[in-house]
């Protein structure tokens, strides 16, 4: 098995930075150069993240345009809200090209979630494994594909996973399976467990 791990990390990480990646590859910069690995349904789930939110703020600005010209019809403001009308189109862009940003930076590799068959997370289910556990399991579908995808591939590559993730669910998957995960909270954590 190879002796560093590769870094995950969990949707709940972007979502600690305000999906501002920036941020985030500054706050990785000692580790910036391993091996990353991302499970296609983390990228999935964050596409589906900046597709929530600039509906959300798309609609709050045509709320907001719309009130706003019932008490004013000032040219010069109403081009304003035109030429932000016009930036707000580029969030819904500027988010998925974070994301692309921030697996081109870290040279992340998708892990396809193709790659287990369904009995994988059925069983799981069923037996309230990790991280499936007795309550809200039907929501913990996304990481049990997610978690299990991964998890295949360091058993087929023989490597051990190093996941950032502040998800009580993958800190007990990662015990559960120990040989090949740990779990770290944060950014800073993992930037000690790897020296």
């Amino acid at each position: 098995m190879k002796k560093t791990p590769a870094i995950t990390l969990d949707t709940c990480i972007f979502e600690s930075f305000g999906f501002n990646v920036d941020n985030m590859l500054k706050r990785m910069e000692p580790f910036i150069k391993r091996d990353f690995i991302l499970s296609e349904i983390v990228v999935m789930e964050l596409k589906a993240h900046y597709e929530v939110a600039y509906g959300a703020t798309s609609r709050s600005f045509a709320n907001f345009q719309k009130t706003f010209t019932r008490f004013s019809q000032d040219q010069n403001v109403m081009e304003q809200i035109h030429n932000l009308s016009d930036s707000l189109r580029n969030v819904k862009t500027d988010g998925h090209d974070s994301l692309e940003n921030f697996i081109a930076r870290t040279n992340a590799k998708v892990i396809p979630f193709g790659n287990i068959t369904l009995e994988y997370v059925v069983n799981a289910y069923f037996n309230t494994a990790a991280p499936f556990r007795t309550g809200k399991k039907k929501s913990e579908f996304p990481d049990a594909i997610a978690l299990y995808s991964l998890d295949k591939w360091a058993a087929n590559n023989k490597r051990r996973i190093m996941a950032i993730s502040a998800d009580n669910d993958w800190a007990a998957f990662a015990e559960k399976h120990s040989e090949r995960w740990m779990c770290v909270k944060r950014i800073e954590d993992a930037a000690k467990g790897i020296k």
